[in-house]
């Protein structure tokens, strides 16, 4: 008898505890489909597109502001991480500071809510700013670059480096401190071959608000390899008065040429010019004159006088 009495007593007791829940879920229910309002605390993402100004600082990141929507979407909009853009373009100065008034980012923060959330009212007024104001100007890439080629290789023509100038972007006493950028590594070692290689640009830590609109440059350039060959040049005496006759000795000078070889194969004495300038005689009754190389072919590397004077003798007519 007292078993079936406890067994109807447990009976009784979870229909009223499932009575409670029902109610108390229907109670909840009814809640959540009325209108509240309440507030919302929004961290703030601050954007801006204007180059000529720079954000340097701000002076807070989050946003309080009250809300009016159904009971359900307060409950899904609290579940969410609360994030809010504000676009700063249309800033306004006033002396050093600027400042977005209101109505201005109010509109920005409407667009970003659910359509079915209104704002009724913001905790802040006047949002202020400090803004760099940012120019820009063209700089040259620095040619200070060291190329230690390999034996018997030379470069042909000359370094390349694409591009060779650009654009910077910073405060202006931040920028005119800048006439030309160097790259970060300056050295190419043992080449022997053509090249091609793009390398990082160097910002000194100084400049901490400047950025350039390019981050490295291509370095390149045409190596080849040579040899050298000695040709006996003729000397040439310039400038000399009609009634002074004039010998040099040597009446030849050797020049050392650097080439391809196949171009030295074909490279003669013709295809130089060696002078010596009589009108550049010192007054000290030196008996020497200097030697100059005046022409020489295009397409050689380099061309070295082995002897730079040349000792004369002069007669008159």
């Amino acid at each position: 008898m007292n078993f079936l009495k406890n067994r109807i007593n447990k009976r009784k007791a979870k229909v009223f505890v499932l009575f409670v829940l029902a109610s108390s879920l229907i109670w909840f229910l009814s809640t959540l489909s009325e209108t509240y309002s309440a507030n919302a605390t929004f961290k703030v993402n601050y954007t801006n597109s204007n180059k000529n100004l720079k954000l340097k600082k701000f002076y807070t990141d989050r946003l309080v502001v009250k809300l009016k929507t159904g009971g359900f979407k307060f409950l899904g909009f609290n579940l969410q991480k609360k994030t809010i853009e504000l676009n700063l373009d249309e800033v306004q100065r006033n002396n050093n500071m600027y400042y977005l008034a209101p109505n201005q980012y109010k509109s920005q923060i409407e667009r970003q809510l659910p359509k079915s959330m209104v704002l009724v009212e913001m905790a802040l007024d006047t949002l202020f700013f400090e803004f760099l104001e940012m120019t820009s100007k063209e700089v040259p890439i620095s040619t200070n670059i060291n190329i230690n080629l390999a034996h018997n290789h030379m470069l042909e023509g000359v370094l390349q480096i694409v591009p060779a100038q650009i654009k910077i972007f910073g405060p202006k006493n931040e920028i005119d401190t800048i006439q030309e950028i160097n790259v970060a590594e300056n050295k190419l070692n043992e080449l022997t071959a053509d090249f091609n290689k793009r390398i990082s640009l160097y910002k000194a830590p100084q400049l901490v608000n400047t950025s350039y609109s390019i981050n490295e440059v291509l370095i390149k350039g045409k190596v080849s390899k040579f040899s050298e060959k000695l040709i006996d040049v003729p000397i040439d005496v310039i400038n000399l008065p009609e009634n002074i006759l004039i010998r040099t000795f040597p009446d030849v000078v050797s020049v050392l040429c650097k080439a391809k070889i196949h171009e030295l194969k074909v490279i003669k004495a013709s295809d130089f010019k060696v002078i010596a300038d009589y009108s550049k005689l010192s007054s000290n009754r030196s008996n020497e004159m200097g030697l100059k190389i005046v022409q020489k072919p295009n397409n050689i590397f380099s061309a070295t006088l082995m002897e730079t004077k040349v000792e004369y003798i002069l007669n008159k007519e």
